[in-house]
């Protein structure tokens, strides 16, 4: 969603994110003509406060936030991330330690940094520092790897247009 009004046309002058709303806004310029067919996913989780935790500091770096919480009253069921709607669910109904891997979309090489910091930081281990990636990958393909406390592999990418 577009606000109008001097604070739109300061963020368009400046070309910086100023929170979820531009970070929309910039998802929704990087992908026109493009269809978007996954409108959510999630992953189980064995303790759903310890990964919040984890989660809140990685997607946090990459601009999203919580945006629900079940039970409302401490989110001890599940937690959604997102910028406007949940997106991506960490919950304790769906089976856990099955290693999944998830990819998340960051808008530049200081966010995929970002990312992989704020993993280490929050208790992840290292699962491929930040870097161009090679052998498979397509080019200008930047990315790093953490695992969450459960083993499940997050991934941050910022695909580099040539």
């Amino acid at each position: 969603m577009r606000h109008p009004g001097a604070s739109e046309q300061a963020r368009a002058e400046s070309k910086q994110p100023t929170g979820a709303d531009s970070v929309a806004e910039q998802i929704q310029d990087e992908t026109k003509g493009e269809v978007i067919v996954i409108d959510h996913t999630g992953i189980g989780v064995a303790d759903v406060a310890r990964s919040a935790i984890f989660y809140d500091a990685v997607l946090g770096a990459l601009g999203y936030r919580r945006v629900i919480e079940l039970p409302e009253s401490d989110g001890s069921d599940a937690v959604g991330y997102g910028l406007v709607h949940p997106s991506f669910w960490i919950d304790r109904f769906h089976p856990h330690g099955v290693k999944q891997h998830t990819a998340f979309v960051a808008h530049g090489r200081s966010q995929v940094d970002a990312f992989y910091a704020a993993g280490i930081a929050a208790g992840g281990t290292g699962n491929g520092a930040p870097g161009l990636r090679s052998g498979g990958y397509p080019t200008g393909y930047y990315a790093a790897f953490v695992l969450d406390p459960d083993g499940n592999n997050t991934e941050a990418v910022f695909r580099e247009r040539g």
